[in-house]
């Protein structure tokens, strides 16, 4: 069991290595390790993570801290609220002093587990296996306890990225997004939506974690294979499959992120600085036609 307690994360089999008992544990010492009141809580689209969520809140309830539940996010998410101020209501603006994201990565349905933040820094290495050391030795039992708040945070994300990328709003280039059946389609659409961008599909958006279609692994060619196929027929001029690991599709070729060659890399930054730019200047246009014409009025 002690294998469960990685380098970067807390992996194992749903109920035959995360059963119920080490969850619970896991939410409790580690809530032990978090100085501030409030912990926030986030999950993937697999069967099996709502059910690990209200373990770990158990856990988190009996080291007497308060829970955010966010529910159904990308881990991209997770980490944003760790660095924002919540709007809780009858309570005001708060901060969190942890986050977990229950998410099982690229590994197969059966598995999940857990990425960990207090006080917005990474919970790693020694700090991991120091925590499996207190769960494994530990007999205490942890009693079912599901009380949490529940909080919008795919909201404040949408609109974070949307005004952080307002200067792409109306980008006219041709999309294709590969969700897998992943966690990315709850934010996607409504991100493109607000940005006004038009010319975009995406495929498999709805979560499922059974992964009907393929796995969401763009390590691996074989699940690129519908990707490919829209970038050949639509001739997108970007791809992008999972939304987690950039992954470049063109011209039916897939090109890994650690596999992309430095030319490379400076030819799509260029291409993407100049879209940039290009808009940039349109906005330039646009606020100096507008101050005209109150000029002129």
């Amino acid at each position: 069991m002690k294998s469960i307690f990685r380098e970067y994360d807390i992996r194992g089999i749903f109920e035959k290595e995360l059963n119920e008992k080490i969850v619970k544990k896991i939410g409790y010492f580690l809530g032990k390790k978090v100085k501030e009141e409030y912990v926030l809580v986030s999950y993937d689209a697999r069967v099996h993570s709502p059910t690990l969520a209200n373990w770990l809140i158990s856990g988190f309830n009996k080291a007497d801290k308060k829970v955010i539940l966010a529910g159904l996010l990308p881990t991209g998410v997770n980490y944003f609220g760790n660095f924002r101020k919540l709007c809780i209501d009858g309570v005001g603006k708060i901060e969190v002093g942890a986050g977990v994201q229950i998410t099982g990565s690229h590994n197969p349905p059966e598995y999940n587990g857990f990425k960990i933040t207090i006080n917005k820094a990474p919970f790693f290495g020694e700090q991991i296996y120091s925590l499996g050391d207190e769960v494994l030795a530990s007999d205490i039992e942890i009693e079912d306890n599901f009380s949490s708040i529940e909080y919008d945070l795919k909201s404040d994300y949408i609109d974070y990225i949307s005004n952080q990328f307002s200067h792409l709003q109306g980008l006219d280039k041709k999309f294709v997004f590969d969700c897998g059946n992943g966690v990315a389609g709850v934010v996607l659409r409504d991100i493109l939506d607000k940005l006004k961008i038009k010319n975009y599909k995406i495929l498999y958006e709805e979560p499922d974690g059974t992964f009907p279609n393929h796995h969401p692994d763009p390590s691996e060619e074989k699940n690129l294979e519908d990707i490919k196929k829209e970038l050949k027929e639509d001739l997108a001029e970007f791809g992008d499959e999972r939304n987690s690991s950039l992954t470049e599709v063109e011209e039916a070729k897939a090109f890994d992120e650690k596999e992309i060659t430095e030319d490379e890399k400076k030819r799509y930054e260029k291409e993407l600085d100049d879209i940039v730019k290009d808009y940039n200047k349109k906005l330039e246009q646009m606020a100096k036609a507008k101050e005209d014409q109150i000029m002129k009025v």
